[in-house]
């Protein structure tokens, strides 16, 4: 559903879109991108998938008193770390270098060590990047309310 909503956005845009200048494509794409970002962020804050259903919880090794006094992805989800990108066709939110590895370890579920020469453990699949349809209504508001001013 997802999918077919993005493509009805696709068709339904792309030739308003391309009356603009690649400049304006491109500001209004780093616009959209750090809106994103900023949903992404927030969603990683409340430890949710992107369905909205929650992140598995950690797993606790030993039978520790007290409790975890930060929430899972912390850093990760730092502007620092969390980058943005855009051109005049498309824009982007990624993690890069080693960030880029942990987050893709815990997007896909991967099988990664848990210290230098620990034990390699499967990961649970914890999305930290996507969209749903809040993202989608979202990108076209962006959308059209860039093009009421430019037009």
């Amino acid at each position: 559903m997802l999918a077919d909503n993005l493509r009805l956005l696709d068709a339904s845009l792309t030739g308003l879109l391309m009356v603009l200048t690649p400049v304006s494509r491109k500001r209004m794409n780093m616009v959209i991108a750090r809106e994103l970002r900023r949903a992404n962020q927030k969603r990683i804050a409340q430890q949710k998938n992107p369905d909205e259903s929650p992140f598995t919880p950690r797993r606790r090794l030993r039978d520790k008193q007290g409790r975890i006094r930060r929430g899972m992805f912390a850093k990760l989800r730092t502007a620092k770390y969390m980058k943005v990108t855009a051109t005049a066709n498309e824009a982007s939110v990624f993690f890069d270098g080693r960030t880029g590895y942990i987050a893709r370890t815990s997007q896909y579920g991967l099988e990664d060590t848990v210290s230098r020469n620990g034990p390699r453990v499967r990961y649970p699949v914890r999305q930290l990047l996507g969209f749903d349809n809040g993202n989608i209504r979202a990108i076209e508001a962006q959308i059209l309310d860039h093009l009421s001013r430019h037009l």
